[in-house]
């Protein structure tokens, strides 16, 4: 089953390469082919604070992901709606 996300976010995800495959279905949520999408560690106001599942990554790998301390932030407007309206 695909995801559900607001007009408003589609328009702010504006970087994503890989055609917002992360919408596709909810039981094994990806952020591209190779990328599994990081879980939510803390949620902020507008983004979210995210354990990388994706460990052997740089930060570059991912266009959304800014490094934060001794994790990463992620300010994909359409990951933070997904945490946001379904908790994944």
């Amino acid at each position: 089953m695909a995801l559900q996300v607001s007009e408003e976010s589609l328009k702010k995800t504006t970087k994503c390469p890989s055609k917002f495959l992360c919408l596709t279905e909810n039981d094994n949520l990806m952020c591209s082919k190779e990328r599994p999408m990081c879980s939510v560690e803390v949620p902020l106001e507008s983004m979210i604070f995210v354990r990388d599942k994706n460990n052997h990554y740089t930060n570059n790998d991912c266009v959304y992901k800014v490094a934060y301390g001794s994790g990463y932030l992620c300010t994909c407007p359409i990951r933070f709606e997904i945490y946001s309206r379904y908790n994944m």
